[in-house]
């Protein structure tokens, strides 16, 4: 089933989507990801990161994230300003 969800205060919001927000393109070529669970900005094979298996189970939602990575991802934003 295809539902139409307003993602758009998100993405005005949150640091993360900066890069959406400044390049067209790259907002164009966003999709909802494997299972509906996340979203994606690059086509698959655009973006290294999306070729490892574990990966790809995380972003499905299938696996959780260990708590290392989860902790480094918090930090990472901290840095950023987006925490």
């Amino acid at each position: 089933m295809e539902r139409l969800v307003d993602l758009s205060d998100h993405i005005a919001e949150y640091v993360i989507f900066a890069p959406l927000r400044a390049d067209n393109a790259l907002f164009r070529n966003a999709a909802v990801g494997e299972w509906g669970w996340c979203g994606v900005a690059a086509a698959r094979g655009e973006d290294p990161w999306r070729e490892p298996r574990m990966w790809r189970c995380y972003e499905s939602g299938s696996h959780l994230l260990p708590e290392t990575v989860r902790l480094a991802g918090i930090g990472l934003d901290a840095q950023t300003g987006a925490a």
